[in-house]
């Protein structure tokens, strides 16, 4: 029924709505993922701040769901968009379009080693907050260690916060506990407290 509306709809907000709704439905297979996708993939680059922002939520959502991270679910070509609507230079979309950009992306595992490396000098915290994120699938430790030594200096106290808890899982067992002594001095109270806990890891390290 949404979408035999979205098929006849003009109204802009009414279609925004229509988007997010199918976003949220139940999908239950990968297939049905991909026809969701495709079919919402169109409006990411449509004129209308309300309905581009409803194609937005409709892929955040349909990211969250466990059939969407089956291996080609979700198109690259829409993970492509996504990730080229987060990086143009004349982007207008708002923070929390952003961060719901940067959660699909990184929930529907489309953020490479280099696409990390670019979000996590984005201007928006909560944008390099799940690029730090995603670097916990990464294998490369040289380029873990190059990133997430900027996150545990980021401005942002979330940004520190992931890194500390990325640091702990990927480089604490071969980097040694240092970087994480410092981080228990953060002035954030809640990334010093990460830190701490994190050094319950650190046992033969003096």
């Amino acid at each position: 029924a949404l979408v035999a509306r979205l098929a006849v709809e003009r109204d802009a907000d009414a279609r925004g709505a229509l988007l997010e709704a199918v976003g949220r439905l139940p999908q239950g297979s990968a297939d049905r993922v991909r026809e969701t996708a495709l079919l919402i993939e169109p409006s990411l680059q449509a004129s209308s701040v309300s309905e581009r922002r409803g194609a937005i939520r409709g892929i955040f959502f349909l990211a969250r769901k466990r059939e969407s991270r089956l291996p080609g679910a979700i198109p690259a070509a829409v993970t492509d968009r996504l990730y080229a609507m987060l990086t143009a230079q004349s982007s207008d979309l708002a923070p929390t379009d952003r961060f719901n950009v940067a959660f699909a992306l990184n929930g529907l595992a489309a953020l490479s080693d280099a696409r990390s490396a670019e979000l996590i000098a984005d201007r928006d915290p909560y944008v390099r907050d799940r690029a730090v994120v995603s670097l916990a699938r990464s294998t490369d430790t040289a380029r873990i260690r190059e990133l997430v030594t900027r996150a545990l200096a980021d401005p942002a106290p979330v940004v520190r916060f992931r890194a500390v808890n990325v640091y702990a899982q990927k480089l604490r067992a071969t980097l040694g506990c240092g970087p994480l002594v410092e981080r228990t001095r953060d002035a954030s109270e809640t990334v010093a407290l990460a830190a701490a806990d994190a050094l319950s890891g650190c046992r033969g390290d003096a």
